[in-house]
């Protein structure tokens, strides 16, 4: 019996002693993972397309809602869409070469984020790409917080911190920010900021490749670098189908201009894009080829109508950057001007208005990839059969940023009052 027992004994010993091993394996493992895995941990999100012709067609189901541990790939122009949302480590070292080629190193990340001067409007749209926005954002100009796109992506948004305009540097010392985020051209008041002892990134999104540098610099001092590299790909997706669909074509690119109307008063001015301006190059992106773009100048050129007519472009984009008028009040006013008739553009009736009711999709926030889809749309209509301009910007916007599709089709309502697909 002793002898049973002395067995019976050693048998459990060995089964609890491995046991305990696998415990302690299981457990190094989990350890392991988490410390090691802690930047790229997420949710991922599966959403059903009906067909993969196009870039997006209608949504039909969601298939999929697992935890994983790596952060996913966002796909353009395939079967599947993944969204996510990633856990970042809060302190760490942050450095960024700026668009005045500066170097910044911050020992931590910024916790308290201040966008100053003029196109803060569409700086902000940058930074609320990222999740960590509405906890890092402390304050913007007051003319921002009746945006209906803003109240969706900040739930606070009525308690930030407000100032009129150009902030002085009492104002900002006074809020104490981390960080100041403006563009180059006023480094005047930067130096201002920065004498004071503030911390100043400049940026400078007016070309595809200035907005993905400012892009990837304000994902790494939100704490998200990963996040922006997924945008910037996704952007830059887009981008190529363009290319490929005008490339494997071989059609012909028309001659467009981009117009922007202006109103004030009394007084109306009929204005071009220079040479180097970002609306040239989304046209040229697009597949058209723009009639302005060699046009020496620093700013908006002022144009006559015998300059037009002389042009006589194929395609014309209207932008007023205003609501009143709006424009496809323009577009509507152009189309029925004796002196416009013989316009090819107008003869054909292919004046299109540029959408954007925040701001329009030509400035250099996050809004430009959609005016080259919508451009390129209305450019080669035989390229583009199955596009849906509205169901595109609601994927558009779920995918930067990151929300649901019911949010996204919000933004893209209020972004697409009147312009008809």
């Amino acid at each position: 019996m002793r002898d049973l027992i002395n067995k019976a004994v050693g048998k459990n010993m060995v089964i609890i002693v491995l046991l305990v091993v696998v415990i302690i394996s299981l457990l190094g493992y989990i350890v392991y993972r988490e410390a090691g895995s802690l930047r790229e941990q997420g949710v991922i999100t599966v959403t059903s397309y009906v067909s993969t012709n196009v870039p997006v067609t209608q949504i039909t189901t969601v298939t999929q809602a697992t935890t994983v541990y790596k952060t996913s790939t966002i796909t353009s122009f395939s079967n599947y869409t993944l969204t996510y949302t990633t856990i970042y480590k809060e302190n760490k070292e942050v450095g960024v070469t700026d668009a005045l080629n500066r170097t910044l190193i911050f020992d931590k990340l910024p916790e308290k984020i201040v966008v100053s001067g003029k196109g803060a409007r569409y700086l902000l749209d940058i930074l609320y790409l990222f999740k960590s926005a509405p906890k890092r954002v402390l304050a913007f100009d007051v003319m921002f917080k009746d945006d209906p796109i803003l109240q969706l992506l900040e739930p606070d948004l009525d308690k930030k911190a407000v100032f009129s305009g150009t902030p002085t540097v009492e104002t900002l010392v006074s809020m104490r920010p981390d960080l100041i985020i403006m563009k180059s051209a006023f480094k005047k008041d930067g130096d201002v900021y920065e004498n004071a002892g503030l911390r100043v990134m400049y940026v400078d999104p007016e070309t595809p490749q200035g907005f993905f540098r400012d892009l990837i610099n304000i994902g790494k001092v939100m704490g998200e670098e990963n996040r922006a590299e997924q945008i910037a790909k996704f952007m830059r997706e887009i981008l190529a189908y363009v290319n490929s669909k005008i490339s494997a074509s071989g059609v012909e690119r028309p001659k467009t201009l981009f117009l922007y109307y202006s109103v004030k008063g009394s007084t109306v001015s009929v204005k071009v894009p220079p040479s180097g301006y970002l609306q040239n190059v989304l046209i040229e992106l697009a597949g058209g080829e723009s009639v302005s773009k060699n046009i020496p100048g620093g700013q908006w050129v002022e144009v006559n109508i015998e300059q037009i007519i002389n042009w006589n472009p194929s395609i014309i984009f209207v932008a007023t950057y205003s609501s009143n008028p709006s424009p496809t009040d323009v577009v509507n006013k152009l189309l029925n001007d004796p002196m416009w008739r013989d316009i090819d553009a107008v003869k054909n009736k292919r004046v299109y208005p540029v959408p954007g009711l925040g701001y329009a999709w030509d400035m250099p926030g996050p809004k430009w990839p959609m005016f080259i889809m919508y451009a390129a749309s209305k450019m080669h209509p035989d390229l583009f059969k199955e596009f849906s301009l509205r169901q595109f910007v609601i994927d558009y916007y779920s995918r930067i940023y990151d929300v649901d599709l019911s949010i996204a089709e919000k933004i893209a309502t209020y972004d697409l009052k009147g312009v008809v697909s």
